[in-house]
């Protein structure tokens, strides 16, 4: 990527990668907010209505104008997207609210009413800025105060515009290098048009290709200098699928830097694309020439990172359906103490009963437990995958805010819970197989071996199975309360075959 480049990963992060340092900048819009802007198909009588979370997409544009301003940047553009619905008659009615309702109330309330709530709303919304900024660069932060003015100034510069077949509304940078604009779309929104200084992002349309979902992404490209302002405003589900293709991005690049090293062309080999459960690559006409093939889980690790934080009966029963597999298996044959007890040769129908009984996140898309039996049934036909080592990762020593957890393991007692980082806002971790884990089981002279190492040392016939106990206390701490959740990881050995 070019210097100063913000891509998907950048913003979103990886969920296969656990050193990924993603932007603190999404902010999530409830489902409730999209029924409001969204209508359900084509609802004649649909009449879109101002949300919460859009109010606060509008303070928080205000907000990043004005510390552009401050910063010596006021005489630059400025712009916000909201891209809702492909509607025309959609897009009509809320450019007409957004412009009477908010961008003229707010304006009104500083002109004349600051002491009414106006002021002390921005002033709080600033404080989020402001712990954004400082994580990034301390010498940038500033205090309300001192950016005061420049909200008046802005707030008197800032126009609306819609662009869309049925408007005759358009951007002019040219003529109006100064231009404060809210601009309101669909369609001509993911058409390659360039909205200067991009400072907050409002999108909750869902595409249901890669390539149009990327396009749409307005708020990829070149924010140096600036980059701590911008937000984007969008759905738990929209933040998952551009996680998910931040990755898909990453390999992409690395299937074509392979025709580089190997002095290859795309006549020697395709590239290969992953598959994704809820989007297509592109549209099937432009895939009729493409093969769909089944690719190993040979020497992967396979780890769940999704879990429905906000619903205890979903958490208590997978903690339920592990406590009971434990329990089944006796008492620990091995172990480096009571804190990583180890089952040894455990049989693969005890894994695939175990596989059956716990319930996946259906918003997983990189781990479908389906294909993942599949699999193990078939290397076990073939004499892999036979036997298996099973061990609970937790902490050897206690951590008082982490707690403990009783998983109903023979002969033992609690176990303490370790800390995995939570994605903020968003219902998945980062990535759990940590260190050496894949090492547990190896033997002597395995001690210190890590990632592809571990898993070429492992016999055919053997898989790991690690159950790791999440402290609910892990993670972000932004006011949610995390439940304990059992996550578990499969590994398959080296040798394994489809």
């Amino acid at each position: 990527m070019p210097h100063g480049y913000f891509g998907a990963e950048r913003i979103f992060g990886r969920a296969d990668d656990d050193t990924s340092d993603e932007l603190d900048i999404i902010r999530l819009v409830p489902d409730g907010d999209v029924g409001a802007l969204i209508p359900p198909r084509r609802d004649p009588a649909f009449s879109p209505h101002l949300t919460d979370s859009l109010r606060r997409a509008f303070d928080d544009f205000v907000l990043a104008g004005a510390a552009m301003a401050r910063r010596g940047r006021g005489g630059q553009p400025a712009s916000m997207l909201i891209h809702t619905s492909y509607l025309t008659d959609v897009q009509q009615q809320l450019t007409a609210q957004i412009t009477e309702e908010l961008v003229e109330s707010v304006r009104d309330a500083w002109r004349y009413n600051r002491a009414g709530g106006v002021e002390a709303r921005l002033r709080d919304r600033w404080e989020d800025f402001r712990r954004v900024t400082r994580s990034i660069d301390a010498a940038l932060d500033a205090p309300f105060d001192a950016m005061r003015d420049e909200v008046a100034t802005f707030l008197e510069k800032v126009q609306v515009r819609q662009l869309n077949s049925k408007s005759e509304d358009e951007l002019d940078y040219e003529r109006d290098p100064d231009l404060k604009v809210v601009v309101i779309g669909g369609n001509r929104l993911s058409r390659g048009l360039t909205l200067e200084n991009l400072l907050v992002s409002y999108y909750v349309r869902a595409a249901m290709q890669y390539d149009t979902l990327m396009q749409m992404g307005r708020w990829f490209g070149f924010r140096e200098g600036y980059y701590d302002l911008t937000r984007i405003y969008t759905t738990a589900k929209l933040a998952l699928w551009f996680r998910d293709l931040a990755t898909v991005e990453v390999e992409l690049r690395e299937e074509i830097a392979r025709y580089d090293r190997e002095h290859l062309t795309p006549l020697d080999f395709g590239v290969r694309v992953r598959k994704h459960p809820a989007l297509l690559p592109t549209s099937r006409l432009k895939m009729k020439a493409t093969d769909t093939l089944s690719l190993s889980f040979d020497e992967k690790v396979v780890q769940t990172i999704n879990f429905r934080f906000g619903d205890r009966s979903w958490l208590q029963r997978n903690l339920d359906t592990t406590r009971a597999f434990l329990a089944g298996l006796g008492p620990p044959t091995a172990g480096r103490g009571t804190q990583e007890p180890q089952w040894r040769d455990v049989p693969t129908r005890a894994i695939l009963d175990f596989l059956d009984a716990y319930q996946m996140d259906p918003s997983a898309t990189r781990v479908r437990v389906d294909p993942l039996r599949r699999y193990i049934r078939a290397q076990a036909t073939n004499g892999e995958l036979t036997r298996w080592t099973v061990a609970v990762a937790g902490r050897h020593a206690r951590d008082a805010r982490l707690g403990t957890i009783d998983l109903g393991v023979a002969r033992q007692g609690p176990i303490n819970a370790i800390e995995r980082t939570r994605i903020k806002g968003q219902q998945t971790l980062k990535a759990i197989v940590s260190g050496t884990d894949e090492a547990i089981g190896l033997g002597e002279g395995a001690d210190g071996l890590a990632g592809g190492e571990a898993r070429r040392r492992r016999p055919a016939a053997e898989g790991l199975l690690l159950i790791y106990p999440i402290s609910r206390h892990s993670g972000h701490r932004d006011g949610v309360t995390y439940r304990r959740a059992a996550n578990r990881s499969s590994r398959t050995p080296p040798k394994a075959r489809m």
